[in-house]
């Protein structure tokens, strides 16, 4: 299958190096550099030392697919949809949060469109290297369209290495990837801390519990169901850093808006641990003179 993966970062050279393992597949990325360099010298997966030859071109040279994968973070998205309403195979969205839903309804161009989470764990070594450093899943729901496509991309791509899992509700998948986000990306981010110290540490594991309580809360989700699918993950994430730890170390603006300013604006309770987490990363950001909204 002629498969096609935007986003140059750690989850989409993750997704390229494992489906192109089997398929023919373009990653589409922002730089010229990252372009060439993965054009001349293929892709390289660790741990498990295998090269794939995928092949890449930029966002602006888009082309047909029979099928699409968005791996870029939620803020870019906008910047996206001239292209992908161009593109008429499915597309499968990657992306922390829920509120890119709602763009993705407005823009979608009668193709199918799923939406998924991702569990596993990556680092971008270099552009044309990644590292998994935690085994997970891909969830993957239907939002719009052909639901057959949900059995294709079961039968094209899951591995017992690669596994992915069909879910029937959209919104609770997305809901319980972001209960997960809301807790451990702020707090490994604004203390610096690996995501299994959340577990290690008292104290913010009492944060943790009550950052999760207030998300169930707006989501309307079980909370203790959500906690301790919380803890499964931290506990298989442990040496992991997340991408908000790293896009603040990095001075990169970070996906708080899409995760905690998405619950904040969604709410109907009092929420002043999210309120305090959504204020202290964008004070992280501002005095790190990254670009706010």
């Amino acid at each position: 299958m002629h498969v096609g993966v935007i986003g140059g970062g750690s989850i989409g050279l993750l997704v390229a190096a494992q489906i192109g393992i089997d398929h023919k597949v373009t990653v589409y990325v922002r730089r010229q550099e990252q372009k060439e360099e993965i054009n001349r010298e293929g892709l390289f997966f660790l741990p498990a030392h295998t090269r794939s030859n995928v092949s890449a071109l930029l966002v602006s040279e888009i082309k047909q697919e029979e099928m699409m994968f968005v791996c870029v973070k939620q803020y870019h998205l906008r910047h996206l949809y001239p292209y992908l309403q161009e593109i008429r195979c499915p597309i499968i969205f990657l992306q922390n949060g829920m509120g890119h839903v709602g763009y993705i309804l407005r823009y979608q161009n009668k193709q199918t469109i799923l939406v998924g989470t991702c569990e596993h764990g990556a680092i971008k070594v270099n552009d044309r290297c990644v590292k998994q450093t935690g085994e997970g899943k891909i969830n993957i729901a239907s939002v719009t369209g052909d639901k057959l496509s949900l059995t294709k991309v079961i039968d094209s791509f899951h591995r017992q290495s690669f596994p992915i899992v069909i879910k029937e509700d959209w919104y609770k998948m997305l809901g319980e990837k972001l209960i997960i986000n809301a807790v451990v990306n702020p707090l490994t981010a604004l203390f610096q801390v690996k995501n299994g110290e959340i577990l290690k540490n008292p104290y913010l594991t009492t944060l943790a519990k009550a950052l999760c309580k207030e998300t169930c809360d707006v989501l309307g989700l079980v909370d203790k169901d959500q906690w301790d699918n919380v803890v499964r993950v931290i506990r298989i994430t442990k040496e992991n850093e997340s991408s908000m730890k790293l896009d603040i170390m990095n001075n990169r603006k970070s996906e708080i808006e899409g995760i905690c300013g998405y619950l904040l604006t969604h709410t109907k309770v009092d929420t002043p641990n999210l309120q305090f987490m959504y204020e202290a990363i964008r004070a992280l950001e501002h005095s790190k003179g990254v670009v706010g909204k």
